[in-house]
């Protein structure tokens, strides 16, 4: 059996590195859905300014209607590509967590015996 104090700080240590790796998680996380965030803002207004530009350059109704076509073509795939590009984020940051959190509590009941496992771990 191991001391009490050392399996405590063991324990303490396994937990601070299992927070720091998830406040890293986190932060690349937060960085990247901001980046696609802005790139969406750019997407809209990009897709705004050709729009009023078809306002002025258009000579006849046909020239106006073949312009916004294209412009919402455009758009759809931008948005789509920046969406699918967000969910990518997502899901990787979802098996990074997922990973986290295997790996924690298996070094937490490696560290704890059976017999001697705290009431809080939970397992599957």
């Amino acid at each position: 059996m191991k001391d009490p104090v050392q399996l405590w700080t063991d324990t303490g240590k396994v937990t601070a590195n299992a927070l720091q790796k998830m406040i890293d998680i986190n932060t690349g996380f937060s960085t990247a859905i901001l980046c696609q965030q802005v790139e969406m803002l750019n997407i809209v207004a990009e897709s705004s300014l050709k729009q009023l530009q078809l306002f002025s350059k258009a000579r006849t109704s046909h020239d106006f209607l073949l312009g916004q076509s294209r412009n919402l073509k455009d758009l759809s795939r931008k948005t789509t590509n920046n969406t699918l590009i967000t969910a990518e984020i997502m899901s990787s940051t979802k098996v990074q967590v997922e990973n986290l959190l295997s790996h924690f509590w298996k070094e937490v009941l490696e560290m704890y015996p059976l017999e001697q496992k705290p009431v809080a771990v939970l397992t599957k």
